[in-house]
């Protein structure tokens, strides 16, 4: 899964037996957290696979590619409300500094 990153969407039902811990129970907490695939992680991962197999939480995780420097122009067209033809130049800047992460572009 080379160039991908991993995106991890947590929901999390967790009560702490405390009115605040109920309240949270009842309603739930989104918790979203990130992390590179060719970073050592062990322990993150580690920690999202436990809560994964407790049943106590829904885990989705989505992976997420570097975009083509074609994508970053019709985005930054789309951002700046200017044809692609004028965001060009500046796509190829932002995809060299970027590296295409989506995380360092929007």
């Amino acid at each position: 899964m080379t160039g991908m990153r991993e995106f991890l969407v947590n929901y999390v039902n967790i009560g702490c037996g405390d009115p605040c811990g109920d309240q949270i129970a009842s309603h739930g907490i989104l918790l979203v957290g990130a992390f590179r695939s060719n970073e050592k992680n062990d322990g993150f991962i580690k920690t999202v696979n436990s809560i994964e197999q407790s049943e106590k939480a829904k885990v989705t995780k989505l992976a997420i590619g570097e975009l083509a420097q074609d994508d970053i122009g019709k985005l930054l067209s789309a951002k700046l409300c200017l044809p692609i033809r004028y965001t060009k130049k500046l796509a190829e800047l932002v995809s060299s500094k970027s590296g295409g992460n989506p995380f360092f572009i929007v």
